[in-house]
């Protein structure tokens, strides 16, 4: 019961913690100060953590474009630090 309810809690905060960065991504896409792509493409990836349908496309895009896979790959040993930091429960 209580692992249930750490799961679900770890859902909620990873999707809309991913959802921000797509929403700012997607404002951003109005102002020039931050490029929005980027941000959508963090929100995506965050929200990747909890779902197989972006795993998924990750993977795919990540052996169509070798360049975005060394990128990706640099980027998620930083976010594994974060993420064991911020969801210590997962």
């Amino acid at each position: 019961m209580v692992a249930e309810m750490k799961r679900q809690a770890a859902n909620v905060i990873v999707h809309s913690v991913g959802g921000v960065f797509i929403v700012a991504g997607i404002g951003a896409g109005f102002v020039p100060l931050v490029p929005g792509v980027v941000l959508i493409v963090i929100g995506l990836y965050i929200m990747s953590f909890r779902s197989a349908w972006l795993r998924s496309k990750l993977t795919w895009a990540r052996n169509r474009f070798p360049r975005f896979d060394a990128r990706v790959t640099q980027l998620e040993s930083r976010f594994r630090s974060i993420k064991s930091k911020v969801f210590f429960w997962s």
